[in-house]
């Protein structure tokens, strides 16, 4: 066994299906980006209403934060609806736009990629893949922290590792690999 992985197997296999959800990113960023981009709706309205006329810049800059806003708003939906299942016979990937469903004996690769002081976790079958990332911690100015990931995403890979049977991992250019034995 490689100590050195920053994963190992699970001691036993799943007797019951478990069902992980990423952590939840705090509403306030998209709270702000919708109260700018409706106070520069409400410029628009004011400037063509008291010139008549509306630059072109300003346009484009109100579109652009809606735009922006909108695209928080999806970000936030997705996340909301994305869920991975460990179940006794295979893995789930499931969001809005995708389902991947991996049998236990169709994997064939595992590769952790350190990110920030989190892992990208990448699961490749036969039918596909799809990667996830363990709970990362991002420190921002003024002590402000904020969590993104799977907080359970060490236990997911330690049964995908059992499950799967996967052999000993090496480190390669792109991290942590593990093959199907």
């Amino acid at each position: 066994m490689n100590d050195n992985a920053p994963f190992q197997p699970a001691e036993s296999a799943l007797v019951e299906a478990n069902t992980y959800r990423p952590v939840s990113v705090p509403v306030r960023g998209e709270l702000v980006a919708w109260a700018v981009a409706t106070a520069l709706v409400a410029l628009c309205a004011v400037l063509i209403w008291q010139t008549g006329r509306l630059p072109v810049w300003v346009l484009l800059f109100t579109a652009i934060m809606l735009l922006l806003a909108l695209a928080i708003r999806f970000s936030r939906w997705m996340e909301a609806h994305t869920v991975i299942e460990v179940g006794l016979d295979a893995i789930r990937y499931v969001n809005p736009l995708r389902k991947t469903e991996l049998r236990w004996a169709e994997l064939k690769q595992l590769t952790a990629s350190r990110v920030g002081s989190g892992w990208m976790i990448v699961v490749v079958g036969d039918q596909g893949g799809f990667r996830f990332q363990t709970a990362t911690t991002l420190k921002g100015t003024g002590g402000n922290q904020l969590r993104t990931g799977y907080p359970q995403g060490a236990e997911i890979v330690e049964q995908v590792l059992i499950n799967g049977g996967f052999a000993e991992p090496h480190y390669g250019d792109s991290g942590w690999i593990w093959k199907a034995s």
